[in-house]
């Protein structure tokens, strides 16, 4: 660390003013937006509004430095426009050797530290007087700012591909819906709406249909299988058959099974040879999770007794399609409708799953949805990818910029003026 490093008091480097602390009387339905916690984490969402003064300490504005103390503990860069900030909140006044920008990284880069020593089981916060006790190694201004500027040229890429990935994701969730209301014709085009052209719909058991689609039971042309029908959970060991649960959803598209938990090869046997999915099988989660779909991606034996496989009867059914039929509108609100009616840890039923009704599209019809979907879900992942690429990179640059590990003269060129 160089020289122009010096140790300083995170308290020392700005004023934290805390929020105005607003009574119920103070709120009317037009006015100053109050800030609170909760509008840090959804600027977009509902606001209060306030009728009292508020001291201009209190006040916030675009390019404001917000510190959350209690409960959530974070810090932004406000950018909603002017607003009261309720307590609970600091806002932040860098000092006049102290860079706003820098400042905003280094409170951000500590914020883990600073919540481990956090007070409160349920509820953390953090004491002024800690920001007293807690020393971080600061440069001059200039080296502030030069960091600062680096670092946000990576936040400005994170946002927008943060930004990107929303969209996709809309545009996914609008073809879902249009692909299970109105389908593709046969050049792989969305048909048009039916108040557009009426003579290509049908009504049916869920509404308007296009022509030649039928609604049945999901199961009778989509087995589901429980490969575990006893529910005998064994012994676990080291090497044997993985055991499928929701864990095995968790974040990616795919159905990991890599750092499963093994039972011997027995129970297998035990079940008769139903223990084992396909690859391209589709694996469904019917308790705690419920509602979660994968392809599962391997060829080999496994247990379960959270997740069941879902498989086409017969060549009516796209094998593909079928993921996106258990993740549908439809088959979720049915599910939805029993989740409603159920207490204590949700549990489908197999045979209830077997009695939703959905739609079933000609199978060359499922077969073009299936490939558009799919290409939606692929560019999702990709930006989800590059999104993971960027937030490490930011977590790496902090780590050294912010400590001075390394220094930030030669990383100059690379940032965008």
């Amino acid at each position: 660390m160089s020289e122009n490093w010096q140790p300083r008091q995170l308290s020392s480097l700005g004023r934290y003013i805390n929020g105005y602390a607003f009574k119920p009387h103070h709120w009317v339905n037009e006015g100053l937006p109050i800030v609170r916690i909760e509008q840090l984490n959804n600027p977009d969402g509902e606001y209060d509004f306030c009728s009292t003064f508020v001291p201009t300490d209190n006040v916030i504005d675009d390019g404001d430095l917000i510190f959350s103390w209690s409960a959530t503990l974070k810090v932004v860069l406000w950018r909603h426009g002017k607003a009261a900030l309720n307590q609970h909140l600091f806002k932040v006044l860098p000092g006049p050797d102290t860079d706003k920008g820098f400042l905003f990284q280094l409170l951000d880069h500590h914020m883990e530290t600073l919540a481990s020593g956090a007070h409160g089981s349920t509820m953390k916060h953090i004491k002024r007087s800690e920001l007293d006790k807690y020393v971080v190694n600061v440069p001059k201004r200039d080296e502030q700012a030069t960091i600062a500027r680096i670092l946000r040229a990576l936040d400005a890429q994170i946002e927008a591909t943060e930004a990107l990935l929303a969209k996709q994701e809309r545009v996914r969730t609008g073809l879902m819906q249009d692909l299970f209301t109105r389908g593709v014709d046969e050049n792989g085009q969305l048909r048009p709406p039916r108040h557009q052209a009426p003579h290509l719909y049908h009504q049916s058991e869920l509404g308007w249909l296009p022509v030649g689609w039928e609604v049945e039971a999901f199961g009778k042309r989509i087995d589901v299988i429980d490969p575990n029908p006893s529910h005998r959970y064994p012994e676990e060991i080291e090497e044997g058959i993985p055991i499928c649960s929701t864990e095995n959803f968790e974040g990616t598209d795919a159905f990991d099974i890599s750092y499963a938990k093994q039972v011997p090869e027995a129970t297998f046997h035990f079940q008769n040879n139903r223990c084992r999915y396909h690859h391209q099988d589709v694996v469904f989660a019917r308790k705690g999770r419920i509602g979660l779909a994968r392809r599962y991606g391997h060829d080999r034996k496994v247990f379960s007794h959270t997740v069941v496989t879902m498989k086409p009867l017969d060549q009516s059914v796209d094998r593909a399609w079928v993921l996106w039929l258990a993740r549908s509108d439809v088959f979720l609100s049915g599910i939805g409708r029993e989740m409603n009616s159920n207490s204590g840890v949700p549990t489908l039923g197999i045979e209830f799953i077997k009695s939703i009704f959905v739609p079933f599209p000609p199978e060359p019809e499922q077969a073009t949805a299936t490939v558009i979907l799919d290409q939606a879900a692929e560019a999702i992942s990709d930006l989800k990818a590059d999104l993971t690429k960027l937030r490490l990179q930011k977590s790496g640059l902090m780590q050294d910029l912010l400590t001075g590990t390394v220094p930030v003269t030669p990383l100059l060129e690379s940032v965008p003026a």
